[in-house]
C-alpha cells in the first residue's frame, strides 16, 4: 500500500524532462524553454550521459536527437531499453535532417514523437503534454488495478 501512495504521489510531482543533443546551444535552449514551463529539466551531450541521466534520473519525457555524434538516437535508445530502462518513458526524437510528416524515419514506436528542427516551442509543448497525458492515464490506470487487487487481498 506504501509503495503505490508514493506512486501516485509521483503523478502529482514536478515532471522530469531528459533533453539529448550534441549541441550546447539546442540542450540549453530547451532547458531554458522548459524550465519556464515547470518542467525539472536535465541534460546529456552525448551516449555515455544519455545512459547516466536516464538510469539516475529517472526521466518522465526524453527530448532525444536523432542523429547523437553521428550515431542514431534511436539505435542508442533501443539499447537503453535492452538493458533494462522503462519502455513506457516517452521519447520526443529532434532533428534538422527531416522537415515534413512524410520524412518521418519509420522507426517512430507508440510513446514516441518526432519534430523536426527549427523547434516550434508551441508544437514541442503541446506534444509533450499529449505523451505525458497519455503514459500517466496508462499509469495511473495500472495504479488504480494494483490498488483494487490489494485491497481485494486484504479482504480475505
Amino acid at each position: 500500500m506504501k509503495q503505490l501512495l508514493l506512486e501516485e504521489n509521483e503523478l502529482l510531482t514536478k515532471k522530469r524532462v531528459l533533453v539529448v543533443d550534441d549541441d550546447l546551444l539546442m540542450r540549453e535552449l530547451f532547458k531554458f524553454k522548459l524550465s519556464k514551463q515547470g518542467f525539472e529539466v536535465t541534460s546529456a551531450k552525448n551516449e555515455r550521459e544519455f545512459w547516466q541521466q536516464a538510469f539516475d534520473k529517472k526521466p518522465d519525457l526524453i527530448l532525444l536527437d536523432l542523429w547523437l555524434n553521428n550515431k542514431i538516437g534511436a539505435d542508442i535508445y533501443d539499447q537503453l531499453i535492452h538493458f533494462g530502462f522503462d519502455p513506457e518513458v516517452p521519447v520526443i526524437f529532434i532533428t534538422g535532417h527531416f522537415q515534413t510528416a512524410s520524412e518521418q524515419p519509420i522507426y517512430v514506436k507508440k510513446g514516441q514523437s518526432f519534430l523536426s528542427k527549427p523547434i516550434d516551442f508551441g508544437q514541442l509543448t503541446a506534444e509533450i503534454d499529449r505523451l505525458m497525458l497519455t503514459h500517466n492515464s496508462d499509469h495511473a490506470l495500472h495504479l488504480a488495478e494494483r490498488f483494487w487487487q490489494s485491497s481485494k487481498k486484504s479482504e480475505t
